[in-house]
C-alpha cells in the first residue's frame, strides 16, 4: 500500500523504503506507540497512521490493544476506549470479546 499525503510525504508499508536505522535510534525497542520523527509532525502523518491501520489495514477487524502516556485524545478519535491506566482498546463494531 502506498498512498501519497501532501506536503511531500507518503504513507507506504514497503519494508524496502524503511530506514531502519532511524527507526531503531527512535524506537529504542519500545514498541507500543505511533511515532513521527520531530521534522515531519504538525502534517497530520501520526493521526493517518492511525486511522489506516484501524479502519483500513489487514487488521482492521481485530480488536486492538494499545498503551500511551499523551495521546489519548488520538486514538480516541478512532473509537479506542480507556481500558486501564496508559491502556486504551479498540473492539470490532459488534463485538463483545
Amino acid at each position: 500500500m502506498r498512498r501519497a499525503l501532501g506536503s511531500d510525504h507518503e504513507l507506504d508499508d514497503d519494508p524496502d523504503r524503511i530506514d531502519r536505522d532511524a527507526v531503531h535510534r527512535y524506537l529504542l525497542a519500545y514498541l507500543a506507540d505511533v511515532y513521527v520523527l520531530e521534522p515531519h509532525r504538525g502534517h497530520g502523518l501520526g493521526v493517518e497512521l492511525v486511522r489506516f491501520a484501524v479502519e483500513e489495514g489487514p487488521h482492521a477487524s481485530m480488536r486492538w490493544l494499545l498503551q500511551t502516556d499523551d495521546a489519548h485524545r488520538l486514538y480516541e478519535r478512532f473509537g479506542f476506549e480507556p481500558a486501564a491506566e496508559r491502556w486504551m482498546e479498540r473492539r470490532p463494531t459488534g463485538t463483545r470479546e
